[in-house]
């Protein structure tokens, strides 16, 4: 008998005869109790801060049973990474039906987080943290600890991974004090949020430290702080001669880096090419300009640095679908 617990599921078991369910609160996190005479028991704390939820599982299945669906928080954000530790029998991913076994961990990429689930094998016993780490959180991390943070968030960013390491992580006795001291922070009153941020980097660089996978990415091109700090440099030299900006080269001898790895770095802390970044940074300048002030469609044309106004308008139009004159009537028509 092979039975699946998900939200949708549990909505119609709880008016079983057979079934407890109890939904509650305690010590800041969220409780959820269900009991079945046929299922078994399953229980899941939540916790979550703002920049990582926490879902730590148990249970007891008396079958074959799927644990899958939404968690109590809600829609998972797609640019989350997910520390999985499993502290309780063996079980199944929806991941080419990976098994994950007693007291290990690792790292996961989900593109739908709400698709996943664990099996367990009849009469197992479940335990697992499942660690969601939001991704402006994980862009924080590799910004101040670009050493061993830096090619986790960029491997993430190009999508070049599932599951960080090709083998699961041991759990050392350091791993379960720190989620015992995780389970146990409501003790620290107001600070609980900041301690609870603070151990899951103490987490994240076990887990990568164990690896050593922080160095597998040789084309990550950011190294360290430094590295980043140029980059931003470059950014701010640019937006400051945004009119007529410093060709690659130049910027790169003002930078203190070479052209390579000037256009290589600012694409991986932007996410956009140099030139591609003026060009956004013209058109929202254009938009406010157009939409704030009464100067003319000349005017707002050589203040974002375009001589000739009818380039302007291409690139305007390129970037919002309509031309400068049009966009501004239909702004003004709006409003009235």
């Amino acid at each position: 008998m092979h039975i699946t617990i998900s939200n949708n599921d549990l909505a119609i078991l709880v008016h079983d005869k057979d079934a407890y369910c109890n939904i509650g609160e305690k010590d800041g996190a969220k409780t959820f109790h269900f009991e079945h005479k046929e299922l078994g028991h399953f229980t899941r704390i939540s916790r979550n801060t703002g920049s990582v939820a926490i879902h730590e599982s148990k249970g007891h299945y008396y079958n074959s049973t799927r644990v899958s669906g939404k968690n109590n928080e809600g829609d998972s954000d797609s640019d989350s990474i997910y520390l999985l530790i499993n502290l309780g029998d063996v079980f199944k991913t929806n991941y080419k039906d990976y098994a994950f076994n007693k007291n290990t961990g690792n790292l996961w990429a989900h593109s739908d987080s709400n698709k996943n689930y664990l099996e367990y094998n009849a009469n197992s016993i479940g335990h697992s943290f499942n660690i969601e780490i939001n991704g402006n959180f994980l862009q924080k991390l590799a910004n101040q600890y670009p050493d061993l943070f830096s090619a986790l968030y960029y491997g993430h960013q190009r999508k070049s991974f599932v599951k960080w390491d090709k083998n699961d992580i041991p759990i050392t006795n350091e791993t379960q004090h720190i989620l015992h001291q995780i389970q146990n922070a409501h003790l620290m009153g107001n600070f609980q949020t900041a301690y609870i941020d603070a151990k899951i980097v103490e987490l994240l660089s076990l887990q990568l430290s164990y690896t050593g996978k922080q160095d597998a990415l040789p084309d990550t091109i950011c190294k360290n702080q430094s590295d980043i700090d140029k980059i931003h440099k470059a950014r701010s030299i640019l937006l400051e001669n945004y009119i007529n900006p410093p060709n690659i080269y130049e910027l790169s001898r003002q930078i203190g880096i070479n052209d390579f790895k000037l256009k290589k770095g600012f694409k991986e802390v932007f996410n956009q090419s140099v030139y591609a970044y003026v060009l956004d940074y013209k058109m929202e300048l254009a938009y406010k300009l157009l939409t704030q002030t009464s100067k003319t469609i000349v005017e707002v044309a050589l203040e974002c640095g375009y001589d000739y106004p009818n380039y302007f308008a291409k690139a305007f139009k390129k970037k919002y679908g309509v031309n400068p004159g049009e966009f501004r009537k239909r702004e003004r028509e709006a409003g009235s």
